[in-house]
Protein backbone atom coordinates (compact mmCIF):
# COMPACT_ATOMS: atom_id res chain seq x y z
CA UNK A 1 0.00 0.00 0.00
CA UNK A 2 2.58 2.46 0.77
CA UNK A 3 4.02 2.08 -2.79
CA UNK A 4 0.44 2.71 -3.88
CA UNK A 5 0.28 5.96 -2.23
CA UNK A 6 4.29 6.71 -3.38
CA UNK A 7 2.22 7.22 -6.66
CA UNK A 8 -0.09 10.07 -5.65
CA UNK A 9 0.56 12.68 -7.73
CA UNK A 10 1.49 16.82 -6.75
CA UNK A 11 1.10 18.49 -9.42
CA UNK A 12 2.76 20.07 -12.96
CA UNK A 13 4.27 22.61 -10.75
CA UNK A 14 5.11 25.99 -13.36
CA UNK A 15 3.65 24.93 -16.54
CA UNK A 16 1.90 27.43 -18.72
CA UNK A 17 -1.75 27.02 -18.58
CA UNK A 18 -4.73 27.63 -20.53
CA UNK A 19 -7.86 28.31 -17.95
CA UNK A 20 -11.05 28.46 -19.49
CA UNK A 21 -14.47 28.80 -17.67
CA UNK A 22 -17.62 26.93 -19.02
CA UNK A 23 -21.17 28.16 -17.00
CA UNK A 24 -23.43 25.53 -16.97
CA UNK A 25 -26.99 26.31 -16.26
CA UNK A 26 -27.34 23.36 -13.76
CA UNK A 27 -26.32 24.49 -9.80
CA UNK A 28 -23.22 22.81 -9.19
CA UNK A 29 -23.23 24.37 -4.81
CA UNK A 30 -25.30 22.01 -3.85
CA UNK A 31 -23.85 20.11 -0.71
CA UNK A 32 -20.75 19.21 -1.95
CA UNK A 33 -18.41 18.28 1.32
CA UNK A 34 -15.09 20.10 1.85
CA UNK A 35 -12.94 16.99 1.94
CA UNK A 36 -12.69 13.77 -0.41
CA UNK A 37 -12.00 11.84 2.83
CA UNK A 38 -15.62 12.69 4.25
CA UNK A 39 -17.01 12.08 0.59
CA UNK A 40 -15.64 8.65 0.37
CA UNK A 41 -15.65 7.84 4.28
CA UNK A 42 -12.65 6.54 4.90
CA UNK A 43 -9.21 7.92 5.25
CA UNK A 44 -5.37 6.89 4.44
CA UNK A 45 -3.73 9.11 6.71
CA UNK A 46 -3.58 6.92 9.61
CA UNK A 47 -2.58 4.09 7.62
CA UNK A 48 -5.55 1.87 9.78
CA UNK A 49 -5.73 -1.76 7.89
CA UNK A 50 -8.81 -1.40 7.95
CA UNK A 51 -9.57 2.37 6.20
CA UNK A 52 -7.11 0.60 3.75
CA UNK A 53 -9.35 -2.50 3.02
CA UNK A 54 -12.52 0.17 2.58
CA UNK A 55 -9.74 2.00 0.01
CA UNK A 56 -9.05 -1.01 -2.15
CA UNK A 57 -13.20 -1.57 -1.80
CA UNK A 58 -13.94 1.68 -3.22
CA UNK A 59 -10.93 0.98 -5.90
CA UNK A 60 -12.49 -2.13 -7.04
CA UNK A 61 -16.09 -0.19 -7.71
CA UNK A 62 -14.53 1.57 -11.17
CA UNK A 63 -13.44 -1.80 -12.87
CA UNK A 64 -14.69 -1.90 -15.90
CA UNK A 65 -17.42 -4.68 -14.86
CA UNK A 66 -19.20 -2.13 -13.03
CA UNK A 67 -19.75 0.39 -15.71
CA UNK A 68 -19.76 -1.18 -18.76
CA UNK A 69 -23.23 -2.23 -20.21
CA UNK A 70 -24.38 1.35 -18.88
CA UNK A 71 -22.70 3.00 -21.57
CA UNK A 72 -23.61 1.02 -24.29
CA UNK A 73 -22.21 2.62 -27.67
CA UNK A 74 -20.90 5.79 -25.59
CA UNK A 75 -17.92 3.50 -25.26
CA UNK A 76 -15.62 0.80 -27.53
CA UNK A 77 -17.19 -2.45 -28.21
CA UNK A 78 -15.67 -4.66 -25.36
CA UNK A 79 -15.03 -8.27 -25.05
CA UNK A 80 -13.80 -9.82 -21.66
CA UNK A 81 -12.40 -12.77 -20.76
CA UNK A 82 -12.63 -13.59 -16.97
CA UNK A 83 -9.86 -15.22 -14.80
CA UNK A 84 -9.18 -16.57 -11.58
CA UNK A 85 -7.49 -15.48 -8.44
CA UNK A 86 -4.50 -17.98 -9.64
CA UNK A 87 -4.14 -16.36 -13.15
CA UNK A 88 -3.73 -13.15 -10.64
CA UNK A 89 -1.37 -14.83 -8.72
CA UNK A 90 0.72 -15.79 -11.91
CA UNK A 91 0.83 -12.07 -13.17
CA UNK A 92 1.92 -11.36 -9.60
CA UNK A 93 4.79 -13.79 -9.77
CA UNK A 94 5.93 -13.84 -13.04
CA UNK A 95 6.21 -9.90 -12.89
CA UNK A 96 8.77 -10.29 -9.39
CA UNK A 97 10.25 -13.07 -11.14
CA UNK A 98 11.51 -10.63 -14.26
CA UNK A 99 12.06 -8.00 -12.04
CA UNK A 100 14.43 -9.88 -10.09
CA UNK A 101 16.36 -10.96 -12.81
CA UNK A 102 16.50 -7.49 -14.36
CA UNK A 103 17.57 -6.11 -10.89
CA UNK A 104 20.32 -8.97 -10.90
CA UNK A 105 21.71 -8.39 -14.26
CA UNK A 106 21.85 -4.47 -13.31
CA UNK A 107 24.40 -5.81 -10.41
CA UNK A 108 26.17 -8.32 -12.58
CA UNK A 109 26.92 -5.20 -15.23
CA UNK A 110 29.56 -2.89 -15.17
CA UNK A 111 26.78 0.41 -15.46
CA UNK A 112 24.31 -0.24 -13.22
CA UNK A 113 21.87 1.20 -15.69
CA UNK A 114 22.37 -1.29 -18.26
CA UNK A 115 20.43 -3.67 -19.02
CA UNK A 116 20.14 -6.84 -21.63
CA UNK A 117 16.28 -6.12 -22.78
CA UNK A 118 15.70 -8.35 -25.46
CA UNK A 119 17.66 -11.00 -23.06
CA UNK A 120 15.28 -9.96 -20.08
CA UNK A 121 12.41 -8.80 -20.62
CA UNK A 122 10.82 -11.96 -21.04
CA UNK A 123 9.36 -12.36 -23.95
CA UNK A 124 9.97 -16.22 -23.73
CA UNK A 125 6.73 -16.91 -22.19
CA UNK A 126 4.63 -19.28 -24.46
CA UNK A 127 8.37 -19.94 -26.58
CA UNK A 128 10.64 -21.97 -26.40
CA UNK A 129 13.38 -20.81 -24.09
CA UNK A 130 16.34 -19.80 -26.37
CA UNK A 131 19.86 -20.83 -24.92
CA UNK A 132 20.52 -18.35 -22.87
CA UNK A 133 21.64 -17.89 -19.24
CA UNK A 134 22.66 -15.34 -16.95
CA UNK A 135 25.43 -16.64 -15.28
CA UNK A 136 27.27 -19.30 -17.24
CA UNK A 137 30.63 -20.41 -15.44
CA UNK A 138 33.62 -20.39 -17.83
CA UNK A 139 36.37 -21.78 -16.24
CA UNK A 140 38.92 -21.74 -19.85
CA UNK A 141 38.24 -18.16 -20.53
CA UNK A 142 41.28 -15.88 -20.54
CA UNK A 143 39.88 -13.16 -18.53
CA UNK A 144 38.51 -15.26 -16.06
CA UNK A 145 41.78 -16.39 -13.87
CA UNK A 146 39.58 -16.54 -10.87
CA UNK A 147 37.00 -18.41 -11.54
CA UNK A 148 33.42 -15.62 -11.11
CA UNK A 149 30.49 -15.98 -13.47
CA UNK A 150 30.87 -14.25 -16.91
CA UNK A 151 27.67 -13.01 -18.66
CA UNK A 152 27.66 -14.68 -21.76
CA UNK A 153 23.88 -14.01 -23.56
CA UNK A 154 24.45 -15.92 -27.42
CA UNK A 155 22.26 -13.14 -29.19
CA UNK A 156 24.12 -9.94 -27.74
CA UNK A 157 27.86 -9.39 -27.55
CA UNK A 158 28.14 -7.74 -24.40
CA UNK A 159 31.55 -6.02 -23.35
CA UNK A 160 32.92 -3.06 -21.53
CA UNK A 161 34.69 -0.08 -22.65
CA UNK A 162 38.02 -2.50 -22.65
CA UNK A 163 36.55 -5.64 -24.81
CA UNK A 164 36.32 -7.12 -21.47
CA UNK A 165 33.61 -9.46 -20.50
CA UNK A 166 31.20 -8.34 -18.04
CA UNK A 167 32.57 -9.73 -14.66
CA UNK A 168 30.79 -11.11 -11.67
CA UNK A 169 32.37 -11.91 -8.36
CA UNK A 170 30.21 -11.37 -5.47
CA UNK A 171 26.57 -11.45 -6.77
CA UNK A 172 25.06 -14.90 -7.89
CA UNK A 173 22.72 -14.55 -10.30
CA UNK A 174 19.78 -16.90 -10.08
CA UNK A 175 19.46 -19.46 -13.51
CA UNK A 176 16.32 -18.74 -15.07
CA UNK A 177 13.29 -20.44 -14.22
CA UNK A 178 12.37 -23.05 -16.43
CA UNK A 179 10.61 -21.95 -19.36
CA UNK A 180 6.41 -22.67 -19.38
CA UNK A 181 6.98 -25.58 -22.24
CA UNK A 182 9.46 -27.12 -19.90
CA UNK A 183 7.74 -27.16 -16.58
CA UNK A 184 4.51 -25.78 -16.92
CA UNK A 185 4.84 -22.91 -15.02
CA UNK A 186 1.82 -20.63 -15.51
CA UNK A 187 -0.87 -22.50 -17.19
CA UNK A 188 -3.18 -20.05 -16.67
CA UNK A 189 -1.60 -17.39 -18.61
CA UNK A 190 -1.46 -19.65 -21.10
CA UNK A 191 -4.77 -20.29 -20.93
CA UNK A 192 -5.32 -16.97 -21.05
CA UNK A 193 -3.27 -16.67 -24.10
CA UNK A 194 -5.38 -19.26 -25.93
CA UNK A 195 -8.34 -17.82 -25.46
CA UNK A 196 -6.90 -13.94 -26.22
CA UNK A 197 -6.32 -15.82 -29.74
CA UNK A 198 -9.66 -16.15 -30.61
CA UNK A 199 -11.17 -12.69 -29.50
CA UNK A 200 -8.37 -10.18 -31.11
CA UNK A 201 -9.00 -9.35 -35.07
CA UNK A 202 -7.13 -8.54 -37.34
CA UNK A 203 -8.17 -5.16 -37.20
CA UNK A 204 -6.49 -4.62 -33.84
CA UNK A 205 -7.72 -4.16 -30.48
CA UNK A 206 -6.65 -2.71 -27.26
CA UNK A 207 -6.38 -4.90 -24.35
CA UNK A 208 -6.12 -4.44 -20.75
CA UNK A 209 -7.61 -5.79 -17.21
CA UNK A 210 -10.52 -4.47 -15.14
CA UNK A 211 -9.02 -1.52 -14.10
CA UNK A 212 -5.84 -0.43 -15.94
CA UNK A 213 -3.73 -0.89 -18.86
CA UNK A 214 -0.24 -1.63 -19.03
CA UNK A 215 0.80 1.23 -20.68
CA UNK A 216 4.03 1.69 -18.31
CA UNK A 217 5.50 -0.90 -20.31
CA UNK A 218 6.80 -1.56 -24.07
CA UNK A 219 9.70 -3.10 -25.32
CA UNK A 220 12.55 -0.75 -26.25
CA UNK A 221 13.87 -1.98 -29.97
CA UNK A 222 9.91 -2.05 -31.20
CA UNK A 223 8.87 1.39 -29.42
CA UNK A 224 12.29 2.66 -31.14
CA UNK A 225 11.41 2.28 -34.28
CA UNK A 226 8.06 3.47 -33.81
CA UNK A 227 9.33 6.69 -32.42
CA UNK A 228 11.97 6.74 -35.60
CA UNK A 229 9.26 6.91 -37.92
CA UNK A 230 6.87 9.46 -35.69
CA UNK A 231 9.71 11.71 -35.79
CA UNK A 232 10.04 11.63 -39.73
CA UNK A 233 6.41 11.73 -39.72
CA UNK A 234 6.36 15.16 -37.74
CA UNK A 235 8.87 17.01 -39.69
CA UNK A 236 7.57 16.01 -42.88
CA UNK A 237 4.13 17.00 -42.40
CA UNK A 238 3.87 20.52 -40.91
CA UNK A 239 1.17 21.86 -42.55
CA UNK A 240 -1.55 25.20 -41.69
CA UNK A 241 1.50 27.54 -39.87
CA UNK A 242 2.41 24.29 -37.70
CA UNK A 243 6.44 24.41 -37.28
CA UNK A 244 8.81 21.35 -36.83
CA UNK A 245 9.66 22.97 -33.06
CA UNK A 246 6.32 22.16 -31.57
CA UNK A 247 4.76 25.81 -31.33
CA UNK A 248 2.45 25.89 -33.52
CA UNK A 249 3.41 29.48 -35.04
CA UNK A 250 4.20 30.95 -31.46
CA UNK A 251 5.59 34.27 -30.40
CA UNK A 252 8.37 32.46 -29.69
CA UNK A 253 9.57 35.43 -27.39
CA UNK A 254 11.38 34.47 -24.10
CA UNK A 255 11.56 31.27 -21.94
CA UNK A 256 8.39 29.71 -20.26
CA UNK A 257 8.92 31.79 -17.25
CA UNK A 258 9.41 34.64 -19.00
CA UNK A 259 12.78 35.02 -18.69
CA UNK A 260 15.49 35.97 -21.59
CA UNK A 261 15.51 37.84 -24.62
CA UNK A 262 17.38 37.95 -28.04
CA UNK A 263 18.69 35.00 -29.57
CA UNK A 264 19.61 33.62 -25.81
CA UNK A 265 15.56 33.59 -25.55
CA UNK A 266 15.28 32.38 -28.93
CA UNK A 267 17.32 29.36 -28.32
CA UNK A 268 15.88 28.51 -24.77
CA UNK A 269 12.33 28.50 -26.37
CA UNK A 270 13.63 26.34 -29.69
CA UNK A 271 15.20 24.01 -27.35
CA UNK A 272 12.14 23.49 -24.89
CA UNK A 273 9.84 23.38 -28.69
CA UNK A 274 11.90 20.67 -29.97
CA UNK A 275 11.48 18.68 -26.69
CA UNK A 276 7.86 19.31 -26.84
CA UNK A 277 7.94 17.63 -30.73
CA UNK A 278 10.19 14.58 -29.33
CA UNK A 279 7.29 14.38 -26.46
CA UNK A 280 4.51 14.34 -28.84
CA UNK A 281 6.21 11.84 -31.54
CA UNK A 282 6.48 9.38 -28.57
CA UNK A 283 3.09 9.99 -27.69
CA UNK A 284 2.04 8.58 -30.86
CA UNK A 285 4.66 6.05 -30.73
CA UNK A 286 4.26 4.36 -27.46
CA UNK A 287 -0.11 5.12 -28.42
CA UNK A 288 0.35 2.55 -31.50
CA UNK A 289 2.18 -0.23 -29.49
CA UNK A 290 -0.94 -0.72 -27.64
CA UNK A 291 -2.66 -1.57 -30.67
CA UNK A 292 -2.41 -5.44 -30.77
CA UNK A 293 -2.81 -5.10 -34.67
CA UNK A 294 1.02 -4.01 -34.52
CA UNK A 295 3.84 -6.79 -34.97
CA UNK A 296 5.70 -7.72 -32.70
CA UNK A 297 9.25 -9.94 -33.34
CA UNK A 298 8.27 -11.98 -30.16
CA UNK A 299 5.54 -13.84 -31.14
CA UNK A 300 1.71 -13.73 -32.17
CA UNK A 301 -0.22 -10.93 -30.35
CA UNK A 302 -1.70 -12.81 -27.42
CA UNK A 303 1.64 -13.66 -26.38
CA UNK A 304 2.73 -10.47 -27.05
CA UNK A 305 -0.13 -9.19 -24.88
CA UNK A 306 0.41 -11.61 -21.68
CA UNK A 307 4.28 -10.82 -21.95
CA UNK A 308 3.59 -6.88 -21.80
CA UNK A 309 1.09 -7.12 -18.82
CA UNK A 310 3.84 -9.38 -16.74
CA UNK A 311 5.75 -6.77 -17.35
CA UNK A 312 4.04 -3.59 -16.09
CA UNK A 313 4.03 -2.50 -12.72
CA UNK A 314 0.62 -1.10 -13.03
CA UNK A 315 -0.46 -4.53 -13.52
CA UNK A 316 1.28 -5.80 -10.40
CA UNK A 317 0.03 -3.19 -7.74
CA UNK A 318 -3.38 -3.82 -9.32
CA UNK A 319 -3.48 -7.91 -9.24
CA UNK A 320 -1.88 -7.07 -5.28
CA UNK A 321 -4.93 -4.63 -4.20
CA UNK A 322 -7.55 -7.52 -5.98
CA UNK A 323 -6.38 -10.37 -4.01
CA UNK A 324 -6.25 -8.12 -0.73
CA UNK A 325 -9.83 -6.78 -1.20
CA UNK A 326 -11.76 -9.52 -3.31
CA UNK A 327 -9.44 -12.47 -2.91
CA UNK A 328 -7.88 -14.99 -0.27
CA UNK A 329 -6.75 -11.99 2.66
CA UNK A 330 -10.56 -11.05 2.00
CA UNK A 331 -12.25 -13.97 2.87
CA UNK A 332 -10.26 -14.67 5.43
CA UNK A 333 -10.83 -11.03 7.28
CA UNK A 334 -14.74 -11.67 6.64
CA UNK A 335 -15.22 -14.94 7.87
CA UNK A 336 -13.34 -13.65 11.45
CA UNK A 337 -15.76 -10.76 11.22
CA UNK A 338 -18.65 -12.79 11.00
CA UNK A 339 -17.01 -15.14 13.94
CA UNK A 340 -16.65 -12.22 15.87
CA UNK A 341 -20.28 -11.65 15.69
CA UNK A 342 -21.48 -14.94 16.97
CA UNK A 343 -22.32 -16.09 12.51
CA UNK A 344 -21.53 -19.31 11.56
CA UNK A 345 -18.25 -19.78 9.66
CA UNK A 346 -17.99 -18.05 6.39
CA UNK A 347 -21.09 -15.84 7.02
CA UNK A 348 -20.76 -12.86 5.09
CA UNK A 349 -16.99 -13.96 3.99
CA UNK A 350 -16.11 -13.27 0.74
CA UNK A 351 -17.29 -15.93 -1.88
CA UNK A 352 -15.99 -17.74 -5.16
CA UNK A 353 -18.75 -15.39 -7.01
CA UNK A 354 -17.36 -11.96 -5.55
CA UNK A 355 -14.45 -12.28 -7.60
CA UNK A 356 -14.39 -10.11 -10.71
CA UNK A 357 -11.19 -9.70 -12.81
CA UNK A 358 -11.24 -9.95 -16.32
CA UNK A 359 -9.10 -9.33 -19.17
CA UNK A 360 -10.72 -6.88 -21.46
CA UNK A 361 -10.53 -6.49 -25.15
CA UNK A 362 -11.50 -3.61 -26.77
CA UNK A 363 -12.41 -2.63 -30.17
CA UNK A 364 -9.56 -0.28 -31.67
CA UNK A 365 -10.51 3.22 -32.47
CA UNK A 366 -7.27 5.75 -33.69
CA UNK A 367 -7.30 8.66 -31.44
CA UNK A 368 -5.02 11.74 -31.64
CA UNK A 369 -2.66 12.21 -28.61
CA UNK A 370 -3.80 15.69 -28.03
CA UNK A 371 -7.43 14.61 -28.30
CA UNK A 372 -7.66 12.89 -24.78
CA UNK A 373 -8.89 14.62 -21.30
CA UNK A 374 -9.16 13.92 -18.38
CA UNK A 375 -12.79 14.91 -16.58
CA UNK A 376 -13.56 15.31 -13.00
CA UNK A 377 -17.48 14.86 -12.16
CA UNK A 378 -18.32 15.87 -8.56
CA UNK A 379 -22.05 15.02 -7.20
CA UNK A 380 -22.93 14.51 -11.21
CA UNK A 381 -21.59 17.53 -12.39
CA UNK A 382 -18.55 18.30 -14.29
CA UNK A 383 -16.79 20.66 -12.69
CA UNK A 384 -12.89 20.43 -13.96
CA UNK A 385 -11.51 18.92 -17.50
CA UNK A 386 -7.87 18.89 -18.05
CA UNK A 387 -6.13 17.84 -21.43
CA UNK A 388 -4.66 14.37 -20.53
CA UNK A 389 -0.77 14.26 -21.62
CA UNK A 390 -0.64 17.48 -19.70
CA UNK A 391 3.70 17.55 -20.44
CA UNK A 392 2.92 18.15 -23.65
CA UNK A 393 1.86 21.35 -25.51
CA UNK A 394 -0.35 20.68 -28.86
CA UNK A 395 -1.14 23.31 -30.84
CA UNK A 396 -3.83 22.18 -32.78
CA UNK A 397 -5.83 21.25 -29.59
CA UNK A 398 -5.39 25.23 -28.06
CA UNK A 399 -6.24 26.73 -31.28
CA UNK A 400 -9.90 24.59 -31.45
CA UNK A 401 -10.73 24.67 -27.54
CA UNK A 402 -12.71 27.29 -26.51
CA UNK A 403 -15.71 29.25 -27.67
CA UNK A 404 -14.68 31.02 -30.98
CA UNK A 405 -11.86 28.86 -31.36
CA UNK A 406 -12.14 26.68 -34.16
CA UNK A 407 -14.22 23.60 -33.47
CA UNK A 408 -14.77 24.63 -29.76
CA UNK A 409 -13.50 21.24 -28.46
CA UNK A 410 -14.35 21.80 -24.51
CA UNK A 411 -18.22 22.56 -25.76
CA UNK A 412 -18.07 19.08 -27.55
CA UNK A 413 -17.03 17.72 -23.98
CA UNK A 414 -19.41 19.08 -22.52
CA UNK A 415 -22.28 18.42 -24.70
CA UNK A 416 -21.65 14.91 -25.19
CA UNK A 417 -21.58 14.20 -21.00
CA UNK A 418 -24.71 16.48 -20.55
CA UNK A 419 -26.78 14.68 -23.44
CA UNK A 420 -25.82 11.02 -22.96
CA UNK A 421 -23.43 10.35 -20.65
CA UNK A 422 -24.20 11.61 -17.22
CA UNK A 423 -27.82 9.77 -17.20
CA UNK A 424 -26.12 6.43 -17.96
CA UNK A 425 -23.84 6.84 -14.81
CA UNK A 426 -25.80 8.37 -12.72
CA UNK A 427 -26.31 6.11 -9.39
CA UNK A 428 -23.25 4.25 -10.73
CA UNK A 429 -21.01 5.58 -8.40
CA UNK A 430 -20.31 6.53 -4.93
CA UNK A 431 -22.21 10.23 -4.26
CA UNK A 432 -22.04 10.35 -8.23
CA UNK A 433 -18.22 10.83 -7.88
CA UNK A 434 -16.24 10.19 -10.76
CA UNK A 435 -13.01 11.08 -12.99
CA UNK A 436 -13.55 10.18 -16.94
CA UNK A 437 -11.15 10.03 -19.66
CA UNK A 438 -12.81 11.04 -22.66
CA UNK A 439 -11.91 11.06 -25.91
CA UNK A 440 -12.40 12.98 -28.86
CA UNK A 441 -12.16 10.67 -32.39
CA UNK A 442 -11.55 13.26 -35.31
CA UNK A 443 -11.79 12.75 -38.90
CA UNK A 444 -8.98 10.64 -40.53
CA UNK A 445 -7.96 13.44 -42.26
CA UNK A 446 -6.33 14.90 -39.09
CA UNK A 447 -3.39 12.73 -38.71
CA UNK A 448 0.08 13.21 -36.54
CA UNK A 449 0.74 15.93 -40.14
CA UNK A 450 -1.37 18.40 -38.63
CA UNK A 451 -0.98 18.17 -34.67
CA UNK A 452 1.31 21.20 -34.50
CA UNK A 453 -0.81 23.33 -36.87
CA UNK A 454 -2.56 26.01 -35.04
CA UNK A 455 -5.40 26.43 -37.65
CA UNK A 456 -8.83 26.55 -36.66
CA UNK A 457 -11.18 23.70 -37.77
CA UNK A 458 -14.61 23.40 -38.35
CA UNK A 459 -17.14 21.63 -36.25
CA UNK A 460 -17.37 18.73 -38.31
CA UNK A 461 -13.82 17.62 -37.86
CA UNK A 462 -15.39 16.41 -34.45
CA UNK A 463 -16.71 12.44 -35.72
CA UNK A 464 -17.41 11.31 -31.98
CA UNK A 465 -16.30 11.40 -28.17
CA UNK A 466 -15.53 8.01 -26.35
CA UNK A 467 -15.54 7.01 -22.74
CA UNK A 468 -12.68 5.36 -22.62
CA UNK A 469 -12.00 4.84 -18.89
CA UNK A 470 -13.58 6.04 -15.39
CA UNK A 471 -11.57 5.97 -12.42
CA UNK A 472 -11.96 6.58 -9.05
CA UNK A 473 -12.20 10.53 -7.60
CA UNK A 474 -9.79 10.16 -4.91
CA UNK A 475 -5.81 11.38 -5.19
CA UNK A 476 -4.50 8.15 -6.68
CA UNK A 477 -5.86 9.82 -9.16
CA UNK A 478 -2.93 11.52 -11.26
CA UNK A 479 -5.03 15.57 -11.47
CA UNK A 480 -3.12 16.32 -14.66
CA UNK A 481 -3.22 19.45 -14.62
CA UNK A 482 -5.21 19.96 -11.84
CA UNK A 483 -3.81 19.76 -7.68
CA UNK A 484 -5.87 17.78 -5.61
CA UNK A 485 -4.35 20.02 -2.30
CA UNK A 486 -4.46 23.54 -4.38
CA UNK A 487 -7.60 23.48 -6.80
CA UNK A 488 -10.01 21.14 -4.18
CA UNK A 489 -12.60 23.66 -4.66
CA UNK A 490 -12.99 23.38 -8.04
CA UNK A 491 -12.95 19.82 -8.28
CA UNK A 492 -15.52 19.46 -5.95
CA UNK A 493 -17.28 22.43 -7.94
CA UNK A 494 -17.62 24.48 -4.23
CA UNK A 495 -15.95 27.70 -6.47
CA UNK A 496 -19.82 29.18 -8.26
CA UNK A 497 -18.18 31.62 -10.23
CA UNK A 498 -16.31 29.15 -11.97
CA UNK A 499 -18.12 26.08 -12.55
CA UNK A 500 -16.72 24.40 -14.54
CA UNK A 501 -12.61 24.89 -16.01
CA UNK A 502 -10.66 23.48 -18.56
CA UNK A 503 -7.01 23.63 -18.21
CA UNK A 504 -4.47 23.25 -21.09
CA UNK A 505 -0.22 24.05 -21.85
CA UNK A 506 0.17 26.14 -23.68
CA UNK A 507 3.59 26.47 -24.16
CA UNK A 508 6.26 23.96 -24.30
CA UNK A 509 7.45 22.84 -20.85
CA UNK A 510 10.70 23.22 -19.85
CA UNK A 511 12.58 19.83 -18.90
CA UNK A 512 8.92 17.75 -19.60
CA UNK A 513 10.84 15.11 -20.83
CA UNK A 514 12.66 14.72 -17.37
CA UNK A 515 9.14 14.02 -16.13
CA UNK A 516 8.54 10.32 -18.32
CA UNK A 517 10.26 7.20 -17.97
CA UNK A 518 13.72 7.15 -18.06
CA UNK A 519 14.14 4.28 -20.77
CA UNK A 520 11.52 6.61 -23.32
CA UNK A 521 13.65 9.98 -22.62
CA UNK A 522 16.80 8.21 -23.00
CA UNK A 523 15.69 6.48 -26.62
CA UNK A 524 14.83 10.16 -27.08
CA UNK A 525 18.04 11.66 -26.34
CA UNK A 526 19.08 8.44 -29.25
CA UNK A 527 20.49 6.17 -27.10
CA UNK A 528 20.20 2.29 -28.06
CA UNK A 529 18.84 0.75 -25.08
CA UNK A 530 18.48 -2.67 -26.76
CA UNK A 531 21.96 -3.80 -28.15
CA UNK A 532 24.55 -1.75 -25.73
CA UNK A 533 27.99 -1.61 -28.11
CA UNK A 534 31.52 -1.82 -26.62
CA UNK A 535 31.59 1.80 -26.26
CA UNK A 536 27.88 2.30 -24.08
CA UNK A 537 29.57 3.33 -21.06
CA UNK A 538 32.20 5.84 -22.35
CA UNK A 539 29.59 7.39 -24.69
CA UNK A 540 26.68 7.37 -21.52
CA UNK A 541 29.04 8.70 -19.38
CA UNK A 542 30.37 11.67 -21.80
CA UNK A 543 26.24 12.97 -22.07
CA UNK A 544 25.45 12.10 -18.79
CA UNK A 545 26.76 15.71 -17.24
CA UNK A 546 23.98 17.99 -16.05
CA UNK A 547 21.47 15.35 -16.68
CA UNK A 548 18.54 15.16 -14.40
CA UNK A 549 16.22 11.88 -14.06
CA UNK A 550 12.39 11.24 -14.21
Amino acid sequence: MAALLGDILSGVGQSKLKKVNLVLSSDLGGGSSATIASRRGFSLESGDPEEILKYQRYILDFNIERWLDRLGDETFVTTTLNFSPDVARELVVRYEELKERKETARACLPDRDMILYGMLEGHDLGRPRPPRRLNTLNEHNEHNEHNVHTIQPAHCPLTNSTNQPAQLSAVHPPPPPPSPDEGGSYPGLHELCTGLEGVIGDQGAFVKTSSRSAKDFADLGTLKHEYDSCVARLLNGQVGGGSADGRGGGDGGGDENGEGSGDEAAEVGQQQACENSALIAMSYASMSLLNTAKSSPFGSASINVINTLCQSERIWHDMQLAHAAQGAEAEVEAEAEAGSEGGSAGEGAATASSWEESLVVRSWVNIEPDMEFRCFVAGGKMTAISQYRHLIHFPRLCANWSEGEGANLMRVLVDAFESGIKAKLEGCFSNDDYILDLAIELAPSQTIANILSSETLSSDVVQKVWVVEANPFFETTDGCLFSWAKDLDQILGLDEATPLEGRLTTAPKKGASSLIYEDWKRLMEGEDLTIPGPDWNAKHRAGAGGGGGG
